[in-house]
C-alpha cells in the first residue's frame, strides 16, 4: 500500500513487524529506549558512555551538547530500574 504526494515523489508506508515504536522500532531514539529497558545495567552504561563522551569531547576542545542529556537518561533508566526491580534488562 503506498500512497502519493503531488509531483513524482511517493511515500511508502511501512507495515510488519517494528513499523511503529509501539512494536520495536524507534527511529532515532531505539538505542536510548533499548537501554532503559535494561534497566539499573543499562542506565549505568549510558552514564559512563555519557562521561567518555563528554570528557574525550572537551579534552580536544570540542563541547558536544548531547552526553549531557545522554547522562539524564541513563540517570533516568537507572532510579527506574531500581524502583521496578528491573536489575539486568526485561
Amino acid at each position: 500500500m503506498a500512497g502519493y504526494v503531488p509531483g513524482n515523489s511517493q511515500i511508502q508506508v511501512l507495515e510488519g513487524p517494528g513499523a511503529t515504536p509501539e512494536e520495536g522500532g524507534g527511529g532515532a531514539f531505539a538505542p536510548e529506549m533499548f537501554g532503559v529497558s535494561k534497566g539499573v545495567i543499562g542506565g549505568i552504561v549510558m552514564m559512563l558512555i555519557a562521561a567518555v563522551w563528554f570528557v574525550v569531547g572537551w579534552m580536544a576542545g570540542y563541547i558536544y551538547f548531547y552526553p549531557p542529556i545522554l547522562f539524564v537518561i541513563g540517570l533516568f533508566a537507572f532510579f527506574k530500574g531500581l524502583f521496578t526491580g528491573n536489575l539486568a534488562g526485561e
